[in-house]
């Protein structure tokens, strides 16, 4: 049985590293991509090269989703390296300041719906095309609680970001069942990474009140969902959050 190729974008750091490492860990192919951090980079390719499978071709890409030509030559280095392409989890993301809505400005917004949603539909829109020839795949969705939940203040420009993302989501869901590929998406809540790690106590304090939570997320449940809904004992399950 041929291995699967797993790819992840946002993949050297923070959840990313930890979803890259247990794909990894199972046996599958990764490529994991990162945009400006060479440092996380050469860590995860160094994970590895240490590892089990270091034969196994797993490789870490740079690749930047709003750059359409780094997404491009992604793609082409997935062609010449693997006929197949079998699990896709947009986990990319970028930074934002907590914000009062009358203070952003449209690049605010523009910023996070580059990333959340124009680069997710890049790279899905590039690996449906494997995927339907196949007639087999899973999407798997990196979004937020920013959109099941009333979100808090000073998160309009990346909940807009992540609610265009949700919207695409479905809509490939809808004309790509029929393909037997399946798109899901998964709404962690808050996660003690690096991603946080400028933000205010009291912003924090304040999402776990509305989480009704005192705890941090732990991204290992995000992990195991991922693995769980990329396997074949969720083949029913497709258009889910």
């Amino acid at each position: 049985m041929s291995k699967r190729l797993v790819l992840i974008t946002g993949g050297t750091k923070g959840l990313g590293r930890q979803l890259s490492e247990a794909f990894y860990e199972q046996g599958d192919i990764v490529f994991a991509t990162y945009s400006k951090d060479s440092i996380a980079a050469d860590k995860l390719a160094e994970y590895f090269q240490r590892g089990k499978y270091s034969d196994g071709g797993s490789l870490v890409i740079q690749a930047d989703v709003t750059n359409l030509d780094q997404v491009e030559d992604l793609f082409v280095k997935i062609a010449s390296e693997n006929a197949n392409l079998d699990v896709v989890i947009n986990n990319a993301a970028t930074s934002f300041q907590i914000t009062p809505l009358a203070k952003l400005s449209w690049s605010d917004f523009q910023k996070q719906l580059d990333v959340s949603c124009r680069g997710s539909f890049e790279c899905t829109k590039r690996a449906l095309k494997i995927m339907s020839k196949q007639k087999k795949g899973s999407i798997i969705n990196i979004l937020s609680t920013a959109v099941a939940n009333e979100q808090p203040k000073g998160f309009a420009h990346y909940a807009t970001g992540k609610y265009a993302q949700l919207a695409l989501s479905r809509a490939v869901a809808a004309e790509y069942s029929s393909k037997n590929v399946r798109v899901n998406n998964i709404l962690p809540g808050l996660m003690k990474t690096d991603f946080i790690k400028e933000w205010p106590e009291f912003i924090i304090d304040a999402m776990k009140q509305k989480s009704k939570s005192s705890n941090f997320v732990e991204p290992k449940s995000i992990v195991d969902a991922c693995l769980f809904l990329s396997s074949d004992a969720a083949n029913a399950i497709n258009n889910q959050d």
